[in-house]
């Protein structure tokens, strides 16, 4: 079964998480209060669920019982490319990366921090 990021509307919040080919999603950023902290794990699919934890919580989202969450599409389509982008990193993100993010810069083709 192959799973991508994807954000969705959650009542009146946004969240983003891996949805699979039904359009159900599987499992929510921030699920787990222990998402994306401590050593990066091996398996791959393991490594971009754990990637894509830090990437979400570097950009400090809200969380419930539940998982993060965005109060805005704007906000949530932003974090969602910063994710996205931070998984094709070897390497984090600089600030200033997550930063033009933020505010709608569109990395280049292939770039690389």
């Amino acid at each position: 079964m192959s799973y991508k990021l994807t954000w969705q509307q959650d009542g009146y919040v946004y969240r983003i998480g891996w949805e699979d080919e039904g359009s159900y999603m599987d499992a929510m950023l921030g699920e787990d209060v222990k998402d994306g902290t401590g050593d990066p794990p091996k398996d791959r699919e393991d490594w971009e669920h754990w990637a894509a934890n830090k990437a979400a919580r570097d950009i400090k989202p809200k969380r419930d019982n539940r998982a993060f969450w965005w109060e805005t599409k704007s906000e949530v389509v932003a974090a969602l490319a910063t994710i996205k982008l931070a998984l094709k990193q070897e390497r984090p993100l600089p600030d200033w990366a997550k930063q033009a993010l933020a505010a709608g810069w569109k990395a280049p083709k292939g770039w690389r921090a």
